[in-house]
């Protein structure tokens, strides 16, 4: 029994001792959000494979920071499918019936006609058609055939020269369901006084469509050959990349940019011959001399984070750097010199520094604790929020039932919280 009732005292005076510690040493912990602010600055760069620079940052050439760079050089021989653009419609038009009405009180005489369907595809009267007046408000009507015009341009006289149309073939998007026309040709007067309208379907489109070389194919190959070149140049350089940085163990990144990537055309092989010939596409053989500036993605971004942290405030710290979205505006290119001039406009974040390992931080942690002791929680934390510094403070306390701060400064913790 005493051994009992000695352990029931001696738990009890751990209690006790707890409670009073817990009641005359009062604590807080105050957990501070630093305000951030936007940052941007624009470096002036000058990408070089030139040597003789004592440090790979330091200013070379026209006061610009030098980047090295690695011109790639090489010739590209391909052989590059080209689409035939000429077209020939071996389809069928869509036809049926519609009722043209008229509203005025005079009969109105039209010739073959075009009339525009509410899905935007003309139809046109294969003959000129008198429509008669309308008789005590009841307008007058007549029922003609139509067809489908064969390209969907609205301007176009698709009765006389179709094939001077432009726009794209209609075909069997000209099987379309009832509907109600309108006539292009007086706009002013439809469908106020003249329209026409279709109980039935349209039926018997049809699109068959045959590609042929033009005349036009072949006259602009060199031009469409540069674009294909370009692309195939592209991933050419893309996977000479790839494949060197993973033996080399390196960061290379292309400068991407069209003044940047220089094709050259040397050759162009077109076959003879091909002119209207009845093909989708035809193949031509292409040389070309391809360069294009390469960099150490490292070294860009070091240049990059130095000079934006440079113009960051002496009481705060660059806690992002935007490096994917830096724009590249390329002042001057000059393959013969290797070299690019460029203008790189780079952001960041900058936030003020509330750590107390840092000389700001520390003073600035050591102005509040100062201001706040004694204080209401509530205040404290409204006088905080309110410093320029600061972008939110909540203040957690111990016991969780006191009110103040407490009045010696050891006992007022901080921690900054993102």
């Amino acid at each position: 029994p005493s051994r009992r009732i000695l352990t029931g005292l001696i738990g009890a005076a751990v209690i006790l001792l707890f409670f009073i510690v817990y009641i005359a040493v009062p604590t807080v912990t105050v957990y501070m959000t630093p305000r951030t602010d936007p940052l941007s600055k624009v470096v002036n760069a000058t990408m070089t494979n030139r040597t003789g620079s004592i440090s790979p940052y330091g200013p070379q050439i026209a006061g610009a920071h030098t980047v090295v760079a690695e011109l790639l050089d090489f010739t590209l021989s391909r052989d590059v499918r080209i689409g035939a653009t000429g077209q020939i419609f071996d389809g069928q038009n869509a036809k049926g019936v519609i009722t043209i009405f008229n509203r005025s009180p005079r009969d109105k005489f039209i010739v073959p006609s075009r009339f525009l369907s509410s899905e935007g595809i003309i139809f046109y009267t294969q003959r000129a058609v008198t429509i008669p007046r309308a008789i005590g408000g009841t307008p007058g009507s007549i029922v003609t055939e139509v067809e489908a015009c064969e390209k969907d341009d609205v301007s176009c006289d698709c009765i006389n020269e179709p094939e001077d149309c432009g726009g794209n073939f209609v075909g069997d998007r000209g099987n379309i369901g009832p509907n109600f026309f309108t006539m292009p040709a007086i706009p002013s007067l439809s469908p106020a006084l003249y329209w026409a309208e279709s109980i039935e379907a349209m039926t018997g489109g049809a699109t068959n469509i045959t590609k042929f070389i033009s005349e036009e194919d072949v006259t602009n190959v060199e031009e469409t050959a540069v674009y294909e070149v370009a692309r195939l140049a592209k991933e050419e350089i893309m996977g000479l990349l790839e494949q060197k940085n993973k033996l080399e163990n390196r960061s290379l990144k292309l400068l991407d940019d069209r003044k940047t990537i220089e094709v050259e055309i040397l050759s162009i092989d077109v076959p003879p011959d091909i002119i209207d010939s009845t093909q989708a596409e035809f193949t031509i053989a292409i040389s070309a001399r391809v360069r294009a500036f390469t960099y150490e993605e490292d070294d860009m971004r070091s240049l990059l984070f130095e000079q934006l942290d440079a113009k960051v405030h002496p009481d705060k710290v660059l806690t992002k750097v935007k490096f994917d979205n830096a724009a590249y505006r390329i002042e001057e290119v000059d393959f013969a010199e290797s070299l690019a001039k460029l203008a790189i406009t780079v952001e960041g974040i900058e936030e003020y520094d509330l750590s107390e390992e840092t000389v700001a931080g520390m003073r600035l942690v050591e102005k509040i604790r100062n201001r706040i002791l004694g204080k209401n929680i509530t205040e404290a934390e409204a006088y905080i929020r309110n410093l320029p510094e600061v972008n939110n403070a909540v203040i957690s306390s111990w016991p969780f039932w006191a009110r103040t701060i407490p009045g010696l400064p050891e006992n007022v913790k901080f921690q900054v919280s993102n």
